[in-house]
């Protein structure tokens, strides 16, 4: 099969189904035939590795199950997003929590003029003297 025998099954096909980008379609086709003839490929050759052009064209055409895919998987999205959320939420509490408790400890420590290992350096002091 040449590459115009190969073009026209595609044209048609893409104009039959009524695909938006078909003309766009039709040029990367042509774009891979110029490659590949410039890498020394016959028409044939390179017909032959595209396959079916009425299959090719088929894989264009949009279908309805694709869509209830793309919605299943856009609510497992918002599951999964709204369970992070979730998740962060609760991880933010428990760090303000814990700057809240170690606040605490400095001003209590602070005012009563005490550290918490105040006990372990007056000993030790102790004892070398």
């Amino acid at each position: 099969m040449t590459k115009s025998e190969f073009m026209t099954a595609p044209a048609s096909e893409l104009n039959q189904r009524k695909i938006a980008d078909s003309d766009d379609i039709l040029d990367e086709y042509r774009q891979h035939f110029a490659f590949k003839l410039a890498d020394g490929y016959t028409e044939e050759k390179i017909a032959a590795k595209l396959g079916d052009p009425v299959r090719l064209a088929a894989q264009f055409e949009p279908s309805d199950t694709s869509r209830s895919g793309e919605r299943r998987s856009s609510v497992l999205t918002w599951l999964w997003l709204a369970w992070a959320d979730l998740f962060l939420g609760v991880f933010a509490a428990q760090l303000v929590a814990f700057g809240l408790v170690l606040c605490a400890c400095g001003l209590s420590f602070g005012l009563t003029g005490t550290t918490p290992f105040s006990g372990l350096y007056s000993s030790s002091a102790a004892r070398i003297a």
